[in-house]
């Protein structure tokens, strides 16, 4: 897959990733489907201290919108089994079959010229903000804060296949918005790492119906929560 093939952005709380072959109306639809749901999931659940009810409610906008959830999988791994690592190789190393893992690759290449090679730092500061629990200011430096981390990898493949990888995990420490890329050692990690995982195809009859309001509920939003990803150079 050549690395141009893909263009992405900074979703709310999701790195979206979406193939060109697809056709220009689907890949509108996607990421405002995708940033509507966010929303009104965020409207009925804290992002982080109810992390399980803001997926499942996410997740069941997702088909109420038009998502026909076609595969899923669920998985709690220990901490303690984890060797050290980046989120993108957990991901990778755990990538149910039904999943693209050329995809994955080619989203993770076009994130690191994004964020990390030649970083945008709105890109950086909006990927941060949504997908980092706020820590509170602490005066003494030795009294460290446990820091929640719920970030959604999602890659529209030529085929229009929507998948979606979503990660939730616990740090003992603050991170940087690098933490893409920074290996995170086991003993880091409070509790489990959960992950979930996706495989969904848009309905036009269904989305068709909904288009034009979510267009008018998100025409204020989108330059609040979504930001393009440059890429840098191949």
């Amino acid at each position: 897959m050549n690395q141009e093939s893909l263009e992405g952005q900074v979703n709310a709380g999701c790195l979206l990733f979406m193939h060109r072959e697809c056709p220009e109306q689907l890949r509108k639809d996607t990421a405002d489907c995708i940033l509507y749901t966010q929303l009104a999931a965020s409207k009925k659940h804290d992002r982080f201290s109810a992390s399980v009810q803001w997926n499942d409610t996410w997740r069941d906008a997702l088909v109420r919108f038009g998502y026909a959830l076609e595969t899923s999988e669920t998985l709690s791994l220990p901490a303690s089994e984890r060797l050290d690592g980046s989120i993108w190789e957990w991901l990778a190393e755990k990538l149910p079959p039904f999943m693209s893992a050329a995809l994955l690759a080619e989203s993770q290449s076009l994130a690191r010229r994004s964020l990390l090679d030649c970083p945008d730092p709105r890109a950086n500061a909006l990927f941060a903000r949504q997908v980092l629990q706020p820590v509170p200011q602490v005066e003494h430096k030795l009294l460290q804060r446990h820091q929640k981390v719920v970030i959604q990898i999602g890659m529209l493949g030529a085929s229009s296949e929507l998948m979606v990888a979503a990660l939730t995990l616990t740090c003992r420490k603050p991170l940087e918005p690098d933490l893409l890329f920074q290996p995170l050692a086991p003993e880091s990690v409070v509790g489990n790492i959960e992950m979930r995982f996706y495989s969904m195809q848009l309905m036009e009859r269904v989305y068709s119906q909904l288009r034009a309001g979510v267009q008018d509920a998100l025409a204020q939003k989108r330059s609040e929560h979504s930001c393009a990803l440059q890429g840098g150079k191949p």
